[in-house]
């Protein structure tokens, strides 16, 4: 069934709390940490190790990027599994540039703005409420 955008709620509960964390002193010591690992190329399990030893702070998995920030980014990625299973939810990806990524995440209510996708593969996604807009695909 579909639901227009506007129809959908838009204050979900604990949404404030994925954004808040990352504006933290902890919370921006490790966005920049993980941006430089998304930088290099991310890959399946990225963050499975810094997870499993204990240097990922507050997520509560592996996977958890809930409330990330991309901004004013241009990341060409290597080939393969940039973002398998990562929740991205309440993300916002603001006048961003990515290359070659391949999106197979979780996408819920995350907010993409004046981004370019170039030879972006999107597969098997759930964008339950994601806004889209001024958002250019080049060469899927």
């Amino acid at each position: 069934m579909f639901t227009p955008i506007h129809l959908l709620p838009q204050n979900t509960g604990g949404h404030r709390q994925y954004k808040e964390r990352w504006e933290t002193d902890e919370g921006r010591i490790l966005h920049d940490k993980i941006l430089q690992l998304i930088r290099r190329g991310a890959g399946e399990d990225f963050l499975e190790r810094d997870f499993q030893n204990g240097h990922l702070g507050f997520l509560e998995n592996e996977r958890d990027l809930r409330g990330f920030t991309f901004e004013n980014e241009n990341i060409v990625f290597p080939k393969g599994d940039n973002f398998q299973a990562i929740d991205f939810s309440y993300a916002e990806f603001g006048h961003s540039h990515f290359t070659n990524a391949f999106f197979y995440c979780s996408m819920s209510f995350t907010k993409f703005y004046g981004c370019t996708f170039n030879k972006c593969i999107f597969s098997f996604n759930h964008c339950y409420a994601a806004m889209f807009e001024k958002v250019t695909f080049r060469d899927f």
